[in-house]
């Protein structure tokens, strides 16, 4: 386990922000990041290696992934980002991933140019892996560049927050739900000749 920490003040003030990357590579054990501010605004945590996973379960010393565990244990706002690729896979633990109550999840890809985007449905639940957001979080997913697709797998948000995607390609939403208590959901989407600008199937 490694414990990373960088809270705000006891008497007041933001938490700060974290960024743990690798030249090429990243590799974590059972990481814990807070950046909680007791007064004040959750800190931020960056992870940005080339290409990212998002893996269900606990898991340990993986290339380039993060675990269900870290991202459900996170003490501050998590962001995701890779100037490739980020898909997830393996099995998620009551087929969700719950985001501490007030933080968001941000999700990206960078690149200016190649790379595949953002996939989430590749893990054992498919398009209806559930990303949870729960306290006011709220959840944006972007892609860098026009050959890069956004797949969102299933996204609920409860409280005030929103969701946000936007991709320089296309967005690809097959079988699966976004929903909010009343917050916003905005999608955007860049069409080509050979696919949509947001295309929204269900099987």
């Amino acid at each position: 386990m490694r414990n990373i920490s960088a809270r705000g003040g006891a008497q007041g003030g933001n938490g700060g922000q974290v960024e743990t990357s690798g030249k090429g590579s990243l590799t974590m054990s059972g990481t814990k990041v807070d950046a909680l501010a007791p007064h004040g605004k959750a800190g931020l945590w960056l992870l940005d290696p080339t290409n990212f996973t998002i893996a269900g379960g606990i898991g340990s010393l993986v290339p380039d992934t993060i675990f269900e565990s870290e991202i459900e244990s996170a003490g501050a706002d998590v962001t995701i980002s890779a100037p490739d690729t980020i898909v997830a896979t393996g099995t998620f633990g009551a087929n969700d991933v719950v985001v501490p109550s007030g933080l968001n999840l941000t999700i990206q890809t960078t690149a200016v140019g190649g790379g595949t985007g953002i996939d989430l449905t590749g893990s054992s639940g498919g398009s209806t892996l559930d990303f949870k957001i729960s306290g006011g979080g709220n959840v944006s997913m972007s892609t860098g560049n026009t050959a890069q697709t956004l797949k969102p797998s299933k996204v609920t948000v409860t409280g005030a927050g929103s969701i946000t995607l936007n991709s320089l390609g296309p967005v690809d939403i097959y079988n699966t739900t976004l929903q909010t208590a009343g917050g916003s959901i905005s999608i955007t989407g860049a069409g080509t000749t050979l696919a949509d600008g947001v295309k929204v199937t269900d099987s």
